[in-house]
């Protein structure tokens, strides 16, 4: 069910250009989240307010959604 004209198969076009909806996307949207937090944990890695580690670990997770065809890390693909 769509839930704007931009979600809709058959007139989405006339509005927008795949590539500006896929800007838009809930996917690219939470990303955009996880990018922030990877920033967040890198800079307190840094600082020292987390363990270095740990930061490493969190970055590594917050990336993994861009490309869903490769494992999760420390997870075999499926």
């Amino acid at each position: 069910m769509s839930s704007t004209v931009l979600d809709s198969r058959i007139f989405a076009s006339m509005f927008s250009t795949a590539e500006m909806r896929e800007v838009f996307s809930g996917r690219a949207w939470a990303q955009k989240w996880l990018d922030t937090e990877a920033a967040l944990a890198k800079a307190q890695g840094e600082l020292g307010v987390i363990p270095k580690e740990k930061a490493d670990i969190i970055n590594e997770w917050c990336g993994c959604c861009r490309n869903l065809s490769q494992p999760t890390p420390n997870r075999p693909a499926h």
